[in-house]
């Protein structure tokens, strides 16, 4: 696909964070910016706020409160007011009915520092799930544990399981075998009382990726990515998980969205800029739903200077599904863990 459907100006970005920002009440919705599609936005809003409506939870309708919107967020407070970084959005595509209008679907998300879409806290949303077969409800008591075997042919010192979001905020990178090994032919029971977040997510996030992560006792590194599904509370670490420890030369893709990617592209200012799309990182591969793969970075020497310590700046990904449909956010490189995380919060 030569041309973005839709595609966040990094320099916009930074022109907009650095320009006075538009002061607003607590009443202002999105309105005088409807259709204003890939526009990003600074607002002030004044202290002593007052709630309004709001609709929608990380994205929100263009009549949504602006303020309400933010506090709904935990990035504001009505007592303190503050500054927020929006980006206007074309919502989904369906229908209103009679009373359709131009822009209609215009949304909103919110913007970090970095320019990244700010997602909702996941304990505040509910997920419901309608898979194609019916899936029992846990019966009281709910279950206390989840199980994790050994079948790598060593002994492991070290497991970690996490979420996206988990890695997104830093919750992760917990030994879940405290100080006491795994055993090669051993199983273990986690108790799900000494980690709420892999609880809620392992038990009511129907579909969910966690990333598992083992290391034994020797320094071999095994890795897999597990789709919770609601059946089994089992995970097998096998010997076909060890990993070649990814070097400085090497990024991590992880697809956590729900369709396969077909198109990788990343982006620096000067590509972004010129429309530049002649470096596609799947080569013809593709990457499903739920899985991961290593791009060797020494065939793309336009990307070595962004992957140093120094040269760090913010860069475009942006993906496409097999259906056309176009993924994008903002990423600053970690040097010491190039990893990128696509998921269906990146859809534009």
């Amino acid at each position: 696909m030569k041309h973005r459907l839709l595609l966040v100006s990094i320099a916009a970005f930074l022109v907009s964070v650095s320009l006075p920002a538009i002061p607003i009440t607590w009443e202002t919705t999105l309105e005088a910016y409807r259709g204003r599609y890939s526009e990003i936005l600074t607002f002030e809003l004044p202290p002593d706020g007052y709630e309004k409506p709001v609709y929608g939870m990380g994205e929100f309708d263009w009549d949504s409160s602006i303020g309400s919107a933010a506090v709904q967020m935990g990035l504001l407070t009505y007592q303190d007011g503050g500054r927020v970084a929006v980006l206007v959005k074309e919502g989904p595509e369906y229908t209103k009915g009679p009373d359709t209008y131009d822009w209609w679907n215009t949304t909103f998300v919110f913007l970090d520092a970095k320019g990244n879409v700010i997602k909702p806290d996941e304990g505040s949303i509910v997920f419901i799930d309608i898979p194609d077969e019916p899936v029992m409800a846990f019966s009281a008591p709910e279950p206390a544990f989840f199980t994790v075997s050994n079948h790598t042919g060593m002994t492991l010192t070290y497991l970690d399981i996490s979420s996206s979001d988990m890695r997104a905020v830093g919750a992760h990178g917990k030994n879940l075998l405290g100080k006491t090994a795994l055993k090669q032919g051993e199983s273990r029971d986690i108790p799900f009382s000494d980690h709420p977040d892999l609880k809620s997510i392992i038990l009511y996030r129907y579909g969910a990726l966690l990333s598992v992560d083992a290391a034994a006792e020797n320094g071999q590194a095994f890795s897999h990515e597990w789709r919770v599904d609601g059946s089994t509370l089992q995970i097998d670490i096998l010997s076909g998980h060890l990993q070649n420890k990814q070097s400085r030369n090497s990024l991590k893709v992880l697809n956590d969205s729900s369709y396969t990617l077909v198109e990788l592209y990343i982006l620096t200012p000067e590509m972004e800029t010129d429309l530049n799309y002649s470096a596609e990182l799947l080569e013809g591969r593709t990457l499903p739903s739920g899985a991961g793969l290593l791009i060797d970075l020494t065939r793309w020497p336009y990307l070595q200077s962004f992957f140093q310590p120094k040269e760090m700046i913010i860069l475009s990904i942006e993906a496409y599904d097999e259906d056309g449909y176009p993924l994008f956010q903002y990423w600053l490189p970690d040097y010491d863990n190039l990893e990128i995380t696509l998921s269906d919060w990146d859809y534009l």
